[in-house]
């Protein structure tokens, strides 16, 4: 029984770090999602939600290099783009959908050099949708 006290101990620990190194990719602060990333040159961050036509999605982003900005989706082999900025390095804006889907915001770095991200981004219903 002793043997297997410190397996269980060392496997709950596992399990906490694993979990912690979850929780810090992003945090929900009074019912925002925050996200501070760094994105490698030529590469992109992406961050999904699923959503739907009773909701509304409120973003704002900021970096200190201009990225290319957009929210999609994948449908039948196809990816459809409802909001799309290219070249800016801040955004502040609300997307409703037009129906279910699971949507991606996602910034691509066409920088040579790293680039530091800060979004938040909330999703509530809206307010026609109230009972």
């Amino acid at each position: 029984m002793t043997r297997i006290l410190p397996k269980v101990f060392l496997f709950t620990i596992i399990v906490l770090i694993a979990l912690f190194g979850c929780a810090t990719t992003g945090e929900i602060k009074d019912g925002k999602h925050e996200v501070e990333t760094t994105i490698e040159p030529t590469k992109v961050h992406e961050d999904c939600v699923d959503l739907s036509p009773d909701q509304v999605l409120d973003y704002t982003f900021e970096s200190l290099r201009t990225l290319d900005f957009n929210i999609h989706c994948h449908e039948d082999n196809k990816i459809s783009y409802p909001v799309k900025k290219d070249g800016i390095s801040s955004d502040k804006g609300s997307f409703q959908p037009e129906k279910k889907q699971y949507y991606c915001l996602m910034w691509t770095n066409s920088q040579r050099e790293t680039v530091k991200l800060k979004y938040y981004y909330s999703v509530k219903r809206r307010e026609s949708a109230k009972p």
